[in-house]
């Protein structure tokens, strides 16, 4: 073998090793792996303050209901979830000072009220979302002042 057919040889090698080192990458891209498993990234959303003005007996003894509520998503729906999400705030504000509005002043202190208003809360979120990711209705502030 002549030292012109060995140097052909080694450049053919090396092409060679070259491309093949370029092709796995290209190759791994190419082949449909299993799915990345995500791991659920719980997440809140704070709708806002809701206040209320009510009139408790007599019409000059006037309270103001004040309610915090912020909406815990357990992160199971997809990222897209939460962007649609922050889209549809306007929505779910206005969806919950609807039921705000519709708690009657004499559930206002009990704790039945509460838990009343934060199951409509969760079923008017669910329900505008159809995510199924909402975990819990939480609230910061709940005050009669």
């Amino acid at each position: 073998m002549g030292a012109r057919m060995r140097v052909w040889i080694r450049r053919a090698l090396i092409v060679a090793a070259l491309q093949f080192v370029v092709a796995i990458p290209l190759l791994r891209a190419a082949l449909p792996d299993a799915a990345p498993s995500r791991k659920p990234t719980p997440y809140d959303l704070s709708l806002g303050s809701f206040r209320r003005r009510i009139e408790l007996g007599a019409p000059d003894y006037r309270k103001t209901f004040v309610v915090d509520i912020v909406v815990h998503f357990d992160g199971t729906g997809t990222p897209e979830a939460a962007t649609r999400t922050r889209a549809l705030l306007p929505r779910l504000r206005d969806a919950v000072r609807v039921q705000v509005d519709r708690l009657d002043h004499t559930d206002m202190g009990t704790l039945r009220g509460r838990e009343r208003l934060k199951h409509e809360v969760k079923r008017v979120v669910e329900e505008i979302l159809a995510t199924g990711d909402v975990r819990e209705i939480l609230f910061e502030k709940f005050a009669l002042q």
